[in-house]
């Protein structure tokens, strides 16, 4: 088992009694059946996955097994295009949508426990038909992408106390983080003024250069290309983000880019939204296959060849650099899919005696896919974002708590706990001025981002990942060598994580002859020991203060009593009380490292 960050979803099929009273059976069975399907379709089309039909209600679940950083926003998404598509069948339903941690299987099974599961369903229960009910937590995962009405607090049966309800109005694009805080631009001054030397050479010389930003989430990629793009003018700017789920997205941020070239808006009737691209293209034949609006695109992925498709964005890239420079932004390319990554190369190549800078921000991981991305062109450039200096740091906490007052232990807790990273320190100050705590807690929005980051490692990487997490921020090969025996050669899958900038040599164990590996980051150390049930934490511990004593003798006394003492814990809450052996053999560690600290 498994402890997941989840978003759960109920929906309830409305007066499903009168339906069958009044209805020939087989009517209402089809009725009924086509209810079930367009539900599923709903859920699995936005990445989630169905848990259980209950009568005529569904339970679907996201984050399982696979975790996203935006499963909250999909099971959202989800739920309004349920209630659309069962608004199309002429039938009514009540959904409840929330986040929590919950308990899960390590399969596509159904999960054990969980609050969110039983709040989604009182929410479910008490929604008026038509409406979507959200919980506390779903709302502020979600909060940069919806638009809610208060339903105040309601007495959810089985819970303590009452529950903050929002009822979802809309949904909204969301080009970036919930503006709750005013964010200023710290430091990268040698990478904003790398990108606009870099546009200066291509609006000089008229040839296509490709800029590629590769950065963790978080360490302010789209906040750079942001702030360059700001500071650029005598140019027509275009941005688009490429989406990791739906139907039809393999050209999405090129979709993007035409449609607010061409000034097409989504309720455009397409015969209008036709005569808009062809009179932005000035050729027919281009603006067919760049064909966008109304679902146009679908038609021409599946009609008309990839080579024509990047023939035709090629042309009209080159058509409107020819009027003045132009900057193409594609967001998120590490989740394009593989036609839009030749596309782009393509323009960076075949573009001639045009201005044209491409400017794709990425995670490292676009390497695993193409190791090659950018290399061998003349006109290419990629950077690597690193976190911010400490007086960096400084600098963007000071600004985003303005009148607010930390104590220097608070202070310090949050710069070692952020480490340099903008949106780690965003976040966290967010959950300050919400009413939060700095010190331990991790906000759901980056528990999110980093779990997802995690479930993406190969299985092995990341049971390593998970058990070396329990020996701590700093681990040993030889311990984890312990935690984990089923792997049988350590040695690549740490050099894998290495790669992967999970983790990084120390270049001094504590132990002799015993190789040292710390966390990259202390938060994926966190969420990673976060991902592990109780139960497995405690006998894990157990292992690690065996190995200790095996390994080191008394020499890490303090760490092994450490260890015992967590594992004590951690079974006395699940079971009422440790195990007598267990607490004696911790409180015995405990004395004799209390004796030391003592006689130092």
């Amino acid at each position: 088992m498994e402890r997941k960050l989840a978003t759960v979803l109920f929906v309830d099929l409305v007066g499903s009694t009168e339906l069958v009273s009044t209805r020939d059976p087989e009517i209402v069975r089809r009725r009924v059946t086509s209810f079930f399907e367009h539900v599923s379709h709903c859920i699995t089309t936005h990445g989630g996955i169905v848990e259980k039909f209950a009568g005529d209600a569904v339970m679907a679940a996201f984050g399982i097994p696979q975790a996203h950083e935006d499963d909250g926003e999909r099971a959202v998404r989800a739920a309004a295009a349920i209630m659309d598509s069962v608004h199309g069948l002429a039938l009514e339903a009540r959904i409840g949508v929330e986040s929590g941690e919950v308990v899960a299987d390590e399969s596509e099974s159904t999960f054990a426990t969980g609050e969110a599961v039983n709040i989604a369903a009182r929410l479910q229960q008490a929604a008026a038909p038509g409406e979507i009910l959200l919980g506390p937590h779903v709302c502020r995962l979600t909060e940069a992408s919806i638009e809610v009405e208060a339903r105040g607090s309601l007495d959810l049966r089985g819970l303590g106390e009452p529950t903050a309800v929002r009822r979802l109005v809309g949904l909204r694009d969301a080009s970036g983080r919930a503006p709750s805080i005013s964010a200023p631009f710290v430091g990268r001054d040698f990478e904003l003024e790398l990108l606009h030397t870099t546009f200066a050479r291509v609006s000089r010389d008229r040839r296509a250069h490709l800029f590629t930003i590769f950065g963790e989430p978080g360490v302010g990629k789209s906040r750079l290309a942001r702030q360059f793009v700001d500071g650029v003018e005598g140019a027509t700017i275009l941005a688009g983000r490429s989406l990791p789920y739906g139907e039809g997205i393999t050209y999405w941020p090129l979709a993007e880019m035409v449609k607010l070239a061409a000034g097409i808006t989504d309720d455009d009737p397409v015969h209008e939204a036709v005569s808009k691209l062809r009179a932005c293209c000035g050729d027919d034949a281009v603006a067919d296959l760049l064909g966008l609006a109304a679902g146009v695109l679908e038609a021409v992925e599946t009609e008309r060849s990839q080579q024509e498709i990047a023939w035709a964005a090629r042309e009209w890239a080159a058509e409107l650099a020819s009027a003045q420079p132009l900057i193409l932004v594609f967001e998120d390319i590490h989740w394009a899919e593989e036609p839009l990554l030749e596309l782009v190369e393509l323009l960076a190549d075949r573009v001639k005696d045009a201005p044209l800078l491409i400017v794709c921000l990425a995670r490292p991981e676009l390497l695993d896919l193409r190791p090659g991305w950018g290399g061998g062109r003349i006109r290419a450039t990629a950077i690597e974002l690193e976190p911010l200096a400490v007086s960096e740091s400084e600098e963007l906490v000071d600004a985003l708590l303005a009148d607010r007052e930390l104590s220097e232990a608070e202070r310090r807790t949050l710069l070692e706990k952020t480490e340099g990273n903008p949106l780690y320190v965003e976040e966290t100050v967010r959950m300050l001025l919400e009413g939060g705590t700095a010190a331990q807690r991790i906000p759901d929005t980056l528990q999110a981002m980093i779990a997802a980051r995690i479930d993406r490692l190969p299985r092995v990487e990341k049971m390593l990942l998970q058990r070396a997490s329990v020996v701590g921020r700093i681990f040993w090969e030889g311990a984890v060598a312990k935690l984990a025996p089923d792997i049988e050669e350590l040695e690549p899958v740490l050099e894998d994580l290495l790669l992967r900038d999970f983790v990084l040599r120390e270049n001094r164990s504590t132990i002799s002859g015993e190789p040292a590996y710390r966390f990259k980051h202390v938060l994926i150390r966190d969420v990673a020991y976060s991902g592990l049930t109780k139960g497995a934490r405690a006998d894990l511990h157990q292992q690690v203060a065996g190995w200790l004593e095996e390994r080191a003798g008394d020499e890490l006394l303090e760490i092994r009593a450490y260890h015992l003492d967590l594992a004590a814990a951690l079974l006395g809450e699940l079971d009422g009380a440790p195990p007598a052996e267990l607490a004696a053999e911790a409180a015995a560690a405990l004395e004799a490292a209390g004796k030391r600290a003592l006689a130092r």
